[in-house]
């Protein structure tokens, strides 16, 4: 299997810290809602729900580099769909949740968003080029 380049496997790495960080934040840090009484962790207080809005840029992440590995070792050219989808939806994720959550995982879907940008382009084939650059 051919592996992803240097520059797409550290911003998906970069992406995956942030996001497992996330997930392990909604575990462990305190939300903040109970004023200067020791506060429950976001899990403790909301229930296992939770784990959709924080778990899921982590996914999108696992999603995102193995569809870019799956097209590379394919010999496919571009992001794909199932890798821009999964951007996308990170990005809508970041829209929804910008009272809470969102601001959060925007690192994440602009990361993907870069990984996306880096996936080899075709060549531009087919097109004269004439000296002096006119028309």
């Amino acid at each position: 299997m051919t592996r992803l380049d240097r520059a797409s496997t550290m911003v998906l790495v970069g992406a995956g810290l942030w996001g497992a960080a996330l997930l392990a934040a909604a575990f462990l840090l305190p939300s903040g809602n109970a004023g200067p009484a020791v506060s429950p962790t976001l899990v403790q207080e909301n229930g296992l729900k939770v784990l959709l809005p924080t778990g899921l840029p982590l996914l999108s992440v696992v999603l995102v580099a193995g569809a870019l590995a799956r097209r590379r070792a394919r010999g496919r050219w571009g992001a794909g769909p199932l890798a821009l989808g999964a951007t996308i939806v990170t990005g809508a994720l970041c829209l929804l949740g910008a009272l809470t959550v969102g601001p959060f995982v925007v690192p994440v879907a602009v990361l993907l968003a870069v990984a996306c940008s880096l996936a080899p382009r075709r060549p531009l084939t087919g097109l004269a080029v004439t000296p002096g650059g006119g028309a």
